[in-house]
């Protein structure tokens, strides 16, 4: 064989082995939708581990509070020495003490609503992580949309420097437009870069609500443009005010302090403590049953009573405090999404339609040598700014409905 041959074999095989490294299928991370993001971050998060384990802790205080008192045992033995060493002497005793009717019952409801009130209070705690999610998948769509655009941008820039420097070389015009053109390059370039970085940041904030490093390989998929919806604020405030979770929460807990003001009225009336006990001494034995009842003559619980009164009309005042805390957020909420509405809909029937006309009209100018390079770009800054400030009028509404839902508590469902 040659060594031609050989050489030209040995290169088709070097080629080939390039080829087949180049294209081996990698482990691409797949795309993830909003609700698989809200779905690992429910699941992933530590702050809902936190939760879960305060629930947990309540679930404990309501099996304490159905508790039975626990029975009490006790002895005595003694060794007779002086008259007759062969002799001894014992008692043991057994005690169970007995609640008040009643005492029981309230202990336990009380615990029964303070356990559904940390279920609400983990559901409102819910509701800001899942606004916080929608705020850093929309934000990441959104930087992702404007580096997008900047590498276009960087594209066109590049086009438009070629163009500049053949139209200087052949005398069309001055060289003016070619370092203008240059500049426009750089700066279409830099853009590309700070892009870049604000997808950086904004996928690291995201991995980190979904419990994930910071650093994680992470692909979204998703628009920010939507459907406007129609929504009444009569229906909201309604909707909010039956179901919210802080307004749940807060009537549990109403409802609690109701239960502990019973259970120290009802604690004015002393426990009865019943003992069977069984004694042997020198010359007989004694069974018998004893019975001891605390005498409530100087203190009734009055200071106890006072203090749950007053937690109970506290927690009332704050229930309706709630009510129209969550009225305003709503209605805030409810203005800030017609705001936003409003804006986007410029947008797109006029705003869009004028940056986009005016781009046309300076690319023929310019190509017909109607008006200088100045110009041209003047246009395609002013339609690209229009179109980042469309996508960010859109982060805008998507954002702002989070909120109202948020307001009214359906971000929770």
């Amino acid at each position: 064989m040659k060594r031609s041959d050989v050489k030209t074999r040995a290169l088709i095989v070097t080629l080939s082995s390039l080829f087949l490294f180049s294209s081996s299928p990698t482990q691409a991370e797949e795309p993830l939708t909003l609700p698989e993001v809200l779905r690992i971050t429910l699941s992933d998060n530590p702050l809902v581990s936190a939760w879960d384990a305060k629930v947990r802790a309540g679930e404990g205080e309501l099996v304490s509070a159905r508790a039975f008192p626990n029975p009490e045992i006790g002895g005595t033995f003694a060794r007779i020495t002086r008259f007759d060493p062969r002799k001894n002497e014992g008692s043991v005793q057994l005690s169970q003490p007995f609640e008040f009717p009643g005492k029981r019952k309230y202990r336990r409801q009380a615990a029964e609503m303070d356990l559904k009130a940390l279920a609400y209070e983990r559901e409102s705690l819910k509701l800001d992580l899942i606004f916080e999610v929608k705020s850093a998948f929309y934000n990441l769509l959104l930087a992702k949309k404007s580096s997008e655009v900047a590498k276009d941008n960087q594209r066109s820039a590049q086009t438009l420097l070629t163009s500049a420097k053949i139209r200087v070389e052949v005398g069309e015009a001055p060289e003016f437009e070619w370092i203008k053109a240059q500049v426009e390059a750089a700066r279409a370039s830099n853009e590309v870069q700070k892009a870049a970085s604000k997808v950086s940041l904004a996928k690291a904030a995201l991995n980190t609500l979904m419990g994930r490093s910071a650093s994680s390989l992470l692909e979204i998929s998703g628009e920010l443009e939507s459907a406007p919806k129609e929504i009444q604020l009569e229906a909201l405030l309604q909707k909010a005010l039956e179901g919210h979770p802080l307004i749940q929460q807060q009537n549990y807990l109403v409802q609690k302090q109701s239960r502990l003001l019973d259970f120290a009225k009802s604690s004015r009336y002393p426990d009865l403590t019943v003992t069977g006990f069984y004694g042997r001494e020198i010359d007989k034995e004694l069974v018998g049953l004893g019975l001891s009842l605390p005498l409530p003559i100087w203190y009734r619980q009055n200071g106890a009573i006072t203090s749950a009164a007053a937690e109970k009309t506290r927690a009332e005042a704050e229930l309706a405090r709630l009510r129209n805390e969550i009225s305003r957020s709503v209605t805030e909420a409810y203005q800030g999404y017609l705001i936003s509405k409003e804006l986007v809909e410029v947008f797109t029937q006029q705003l869009l339609k004028q940056a986009k006309e005016s781009r046309r009209i300076a690319e023929i100018s310019y190509r017909e040598g109607a008006s200088g390079i100045l110009d041209l770009i003047e246009a395609q800054r002013t339609y690209r700014q229009t179109f980042l400030d469309y996508e960010q009028a859109l982060y805008e509404l998507k954002l702002a409905e989070a909120a109202l839902e948020r307001a009214t508590g359906a971000g929770s469902s």
